[in-house]
């Protein structure tokens, strides 16, 4: 099976090339090997749009050198758009269009009653997840929204795996009523989604700044002892209106002002 080329740096096409590149690459293809071909690119966006923001927040450092850091955003930029305009050549589909169909995850959320659209009026927030070390994210999240906070304890103790670099249509859920941890988790899956993990959550407050200031977001896809009791991480605000990155015991019944981002298993 063909895949995608291996080397970004010689990936270059021009426009008149993208229009040639559904029949060069899918051919008499099944539709199972078009769709690898298809999450394959969507693999490598994922990576560039990292590398994209990691070269951006070098930019704005004191030693950038900005000439130089403009020509690498502009080449990432370029190579991003062009394996979005070849996965649109080979599905059909522009990224907004597909964004815009909803999958039966996300209809099952809306029927159940569950879906929370009042984080910018969306159902669906794209959300980069890049392959950011446990320093690098919290820098990250600690620069992203005005002022911040995060427990000390969370983050000397909380376990840390880098995360592959994708992309997540994550989806906000209210139960609209008192739940634990592990009945949420059930319902959950249920719907055909996942909570996310403390990788993910940092990265999704990276992103959405603000939607943590509207209601606390915890993390259910992560699990573990602080301070003698196992924990969740929340984004959330705390008394002095900085926004925080801290943990509420697993046990606890959450309330009404809490949700649940998910995603897709």
């Amino acid at each position: 099976m063909e895949s995608a080329p291996n080397s970004r740096e010689n990936y270059e096409k021009t426009e008149q090339d993208i229009h040639r590149v559904k029949s060069e690459i899918t051919g008499d293809k099944s539709k199972e090997e078009i769709a690898t071909l298809v999450e394959e690119r969507e693999q490598l966006v994922a990576e560039l749009e990292a590398e994209k923001s990691r070269a951006e927040d070098d930019a704005r450092g004191d030693n950038a050198n900005l000439d130089d850091a403009r020509a690498k955003i502009e080449k990432l930029t370029a190579e991003i758009d062009s394996y979005k305009n070849e996965i649109a050549e080979i599905t059909g589909v522009t990224e907004e269009e597909r964004e815009s169909i909803p999958s039966p995850e996300l209809a099952r959320i809306r029927d159940a009653g569950y879906l929370d659209t009042s984080f910018e009026g969306k159902e669906i927030h794209r959300t980069s997840i890049g392959d950011l070390s446990k320093e690098e994210a919290l820098d990250r999240y600690k620069k992203s929204g005005g002022a911040t906070w995060v427990w000390d304890e969370l983050e000397k103790n909380m376990p840390y795996v880098v995360p592959n670099a994708e992309n997540l249509d994550v989806m906000i859920i209210n139960f609209n009523k008192y739940i634990s941890s592990d009945d949420a988790i059930k319902e959950m899956d249920a719907l055909g989604v996942r909570p996310l993990t403390y990788e993910e959550l940092i990265q999704y407050g990276i992103a959405h700044p603000s939607h943590q200031e509207q209601k606390a977001l915890i993390g259910l896809g992560s699990k573990h002892a602080l301070v003698g009791n196992p924990h969740a991480p929340v984004l959330d605000v705390n008394g002095v209106g900085e926004r925080s990155l801290d943990a509420n015991h697993w046990g606890v019944d959450w309330v009404d002002r809490y949700r649940f981002p998910v995603a897709r298993k």
